[in-house]
């Protein structure tokens, strides 16, 4: 059963005004969940992994189809213990190897989402090699023509969360074969005004 309701409820209260969790309310309860964009959520984050694994995410996960599976594997970036430094690394290698003039501003992991993305200062002459490398006007599978490569219009801003939304979508719909540094798969949003864009990557979890 766990401790009483109120026993925890001020401890996690506490929690959500440091910026650790996420308070939201639903009717007359109130749902915490884990703030990824907190200050200290990818340490956080590597200290569970390490002390918990992912036996449990992936044990619930596969609850529906413990019928069907035998056995499960987990490789790629996850094995490495998809430490901060490993995936930008791995980012940074991909951009390098694009040979298109790139500037990383900041990269930002939200890895239990399997994706992550970079914020990126780019001119358009070095967006179109980079696009090319990363074959990034090619249009998605599964008969869609849809680039993965759009450009924000008048008014929007890269931090909408409807392009959070697009670029799951296209990650549904797409993925490099093989993959590449650890990716499986890439969308990029233009901002031509700023010369900045935002490249969001799919982490090959296997």
């Amino acid at each position: 059963m766990g401790p009483p309701a109120g026993t925890i409820t001020p401890e996690l209260a506490r929690l959500a005004d440091a910026g650790l969790l996420r308070r939201e309310k639903r009717g007359n309860q109130q749902v915490y969940r884990a703030n990824t964009s907190g200050p200290i959520f990818t340490e956080l984050a590597s200290i569970l992994r390490e002390t918990s694994g992912l036996a449990d995410v992936l044990s619930a996960a596969l609850a529906p189809l413990a019928a069907r599976v035998k056995l499960a594997f987990v490789f790629g970036l996850c094995v490495a213990a998809c430490q901060p430094s490993t995936l930008t690394t791995a980012a940074r290698d991909l951009l390098a190897a694009t040979e298109a003039r790139v500037g990383i501003i900041a990269c930002t992991e939200t890895r239990f989402e399997r994706m992550m993305h970079c914020d990126l200062a780019v001119t358009a002459a070095s967006l179109r090699t980079l696009s090319g490398a990363l074959g990034l006007d090619a249009g998605t599978s599964g008969g869609t023509s849809e680039p993965r490569i759009a450009y924000l219009a008048d008014g929007e801003s890269l931090d909408d969360p409807a392009w959070h939304a697009r670029v799951e979508r296209a990650f549904h719909r797409q993925q490099w074969r093989p993959s590449r540094n650890g990716f499986a798969g890439a969308f990029l949003v233009y901002d031509s005004q700023r010369e900045t864009a935002r490249l969001w990557l799919s982490i090959a979890y296997g």
